[in-house]
């Protein structure tokens, strides 16, 4: 997908700190994609001196620390699906000043020194487009639902047979899955934060909060980000109104899932 086409990721944290020959030094850090594949960090530190009425050697020295030495490494995270990068149990970084590679189940950080910039390319998975349509519980050939196409916050989910419906339509949408649209739009969501096996799985006003990332994964399981955990038909069961949940990840087909 053309970086073009979408807008940068940026995340910028600035602290602001005086000293007895600087004014306001800000230590500000940028987080951008620059393609779907390609993560940039950069950490950039600047300060703004007083003006002295004479040269002071001491503040030259100074300020060169502030801009360089002096300012700590900050790390910097983020994950694959927020990057548009879905589908896949691990993907492999390659840090393209070093040529270093690495492997990752999602997140994506680095230790960036001030004034650096890092760069990764990652592979695995594939790129997002937001694909759309019914999430088919494969063991039991029925599809994940809203009971009764509620639209209440705290609605758990079940599974029932396919309808096409707008309560069964699913869309992933860096790394939320959403159902409805418009004004009516609820996020898939573990209840109350909650990373234990048994945890309701349910709908929610969509806040960007980590109990509402999922991953879609090649294997067929579908984990919650927050937790590591599978989306789960409870008992195994194949009837109708059979409660979905979170639950340790076992291979089992209740655990078994295909968007689309």
């Amino acid at each position: 997908m053309p970086a073009a086409a979408e807008a940068p990721l940026s995340i910028s944290v600035v602290v602001a700190q005086n000293g007895p020959f600087i004014e306001n030094a800000a230590i500000k850090v940028t987080l951008r994609k620059t393609t779907t594949a390609v993560v940039e960090v950069e950490y950039a530190a600047q300060a703004n001196a007083i003006e002295q009425a004479n040269a002071d050697p001491a503040r030259c020295h100074f300020l060169s620390c502030v801009r360089s030495e002096c300012v700590p490494t900050a790390t910097i995270a983020t994950t694959a699906a927020a990057i548009g990068k879905t589908g896949s149990a691990s993907y492999s970084l390659t840090n393209l000043w070093t040529g270093a590679t690495s492997a990752t189940t999602g997140t994506i950080s680095a230790s960036v020194p001030a004034h650096g910039t890092v760069m990764y390319r990652v592979a695995g998975g594939s790129a997002s487009t937001n694909p759309s349509g019914e999430i088919h519980a494969t063991g039991a050939a029925k599809c994940l639902d809203v009971p009764n196409s509620a639209q209440a916050n705290g609605t758990q989910l079940d599974i029932w047979t396919c309808g096409g419906a707008s309560n069964q339509i699913w869309t992933l949408t860096s790394g939320q899955l959403t159902v409805y649209s418009g004004s009516s739009e609820k996020c898939l969501d573990a209840f109350n934060n909650q990373t234990t096996s048994g945890t309701k799985v349910e709908i929610w006003t969509c806040n960007g909060g980590a109990n509402q990332q999922w991953a879609v994964n090649s294997n067929g399981t579908i984990t919650g980000t927050q937790s590591g955990l599978c989306l789960d038909v409870t008992g195994a069961s194949t009837a109708n109104g059979a409660l979905v949940e979170l639950w340790t990840c076992n291979g089992q087909s209740n655990q078994q899932w295909t968007l689309g």
